[in-house]
């Protein structure tokens, strides 16, 4: 090889050398990519606001948030807090992380009252946190053990007007909710034979007292009260 075909292998291999360096010299006008080693500016609601809740039984859906910077992309792998700012209830972790789209998620189970309830996302350095409100309006009581069970471990509950009380049987064996005494002029309790699995609802229009109990086993489960307030 001569002299000037050398050169030119030489010229050649220090440019590549010169493209690498460049490369790799973290002047890449570009910058990262989105949602990369940026800084979240922003957490809202993505999805899981305003559901309804069941006493002591985690909501069908999981409150989730997105994460962004300041360009409005994605921010993965960001620290979100959760708390509880009203009402009670219980989460499935204090915190989560962002994935590649920027969303995190939480599970949210209702407490023992018919309630508001309000969650909130937070990210250090964030300003503004991410508000959920839960309203639980349904209280449920277990059939089990062949007794009936409030989420207050009684048999003897109270509600406000306008909620709903809704009975679950998880006993192998058939249950009713029958009410034998009820305030004049209201609709009675009767749920009628539940399997296993089954659920019964009923929403009191009136303050009162409701007695009642189960037609397949009145000597173990009778006496048990809802109070309207």
């Amino acid at each position: 090889m001569n002299n000037r075909n050398l050169s030119l292998v030489t010229l050649a291999i220090l440019a590549v050398g010169g493209l690498s360096l460049a490369s790799c010299s973290g002047d890449d006008p570009a910058g990262p990519p989105a949602g990369l080693g940026n800084d979240p500016t922003a957490v809202t609601v993505a999805s899981g606001n305003s559901q309804t809740g069941r006493t002591l039984e985690t909501l069908d859906a999981p409150l989730v948030v997105r994460v962004a910077d300041a360009d409005g992309d994605p921010v993965s792998g960001a620290t979100v807090n959760w708390s509880i700012a009203q009402g009670g209830g219980s989460l499935s972790a204090a915190s989560s992380t962002s994935n590649a789209q920027g969303q995190a998620s939480i599970q949210f189970t209702p407490g023992t009252a018919i309630e508001t309830s309000g969650i909130e996302a937070r990210v250090t350095g964030v300003a503004t946190a991410a508000s959920f409100t839960i309203e639980t309006s349904i209280l449920v009581i277990e059939i089990e053990g062949i007794a009936f069970v409030g989420p207050n471990g009684t048999d003897a509950v109270t509600i406000p007007l306008g909620a709903t009380v809704e009975w679950v049987n998880r006993d192998a064996v058939r249950h009713t909710a029958t009410s034998n005494s009820m305030p004049a002029g209201s609709p009675m309790i009767n749920s009628g034979l539940m399997a296993q699995g089954a659920r019964y609802s009923f929403t009191p229009n009136v303050v009162g007292t409701w007695t009642y109990f189960c037609e397949v086993h009145p000597a173990q489960m009778a006496g048990a009260t809802v109070t309207v307030q």
